[in-house]
């Protein structure tokens, strides 16, 4: 009953999106081919969050395949709304909230969706030590208080992270 809350958690894990901006990507946004995502193009929490070209990670690929396959016109979204409202996230938040409940004692209860952004960008820092700009521009963090890397420097493409997102790996996750 909860397969497309994997799907949710694994494009989480690889993407660092926020949940939300994981339901507003469209069949129009992926690219195949390339193996990049527009992320953001419906609006995003922040500014620095809009319109973001990423590298689709290759441990991703499979899934972003398969829900591509599944859906059938540009405008259909990769993840299905069953619900009322206007967050299309909700109703499956709300199921990973009772999966991890009955998955998960102790400090594992505490997490949130959230908590799987948090540990894209720390593995990117601390285990593949990307560059500070490379998770921002990856994860549409704003940088605008530093003039030359913020106010100057364009968005970085999806070749040139590219090789950070790959070397992503969770220990009992294989594709």
């Amino acid at each position: 009953r909860t397969p497309q809350v994997v799907d949710m958690i694994v494009m989480g894990m690889f993407t660092g999106a926020r949940i939300e901006s994981l339901y507003r990507i469209r069949k129009r946004d992926v690219d195949l081919d390339a193996a990049i995502v527009l992320i953001g193009a419906e609006g995003d929490k922040t500014e620095a969050g809009q319109d973001r070209l990423i590298p689709i990670a290759q441990s991703l690929l499979p899934t972003m395949e398969r829900l591509v396959a599944r859906t059938d016109a540009p405008e259909d979204y990769l993840l299905r709304f069953r619900g009322k409202g206007s967050k299309r996230s909700d109703p499956d938040g709300k199921r990973f909230s009772r999966l991890k409940e009955r998955l998960f004692t102790g400090i594992g209860r505490s997490a949130t969706f959230h908590s799987f952004r948090r540990s894209f960008i720390t593995k990117l820092g601390n285990e593949i030590r990307a560059p500070e700009h490379v998770i921002r521009d990856i994860v549409g963090h704003d940088n605008a208080k530093n003039v030359t890397m913020g106010l100057y420097r364009a968005r970085m493409s999806p070749d040139e992270m590219r090789p950070y997102v790959d070397r992503l790996v969770y220990q009992g996750w294989a594709p």
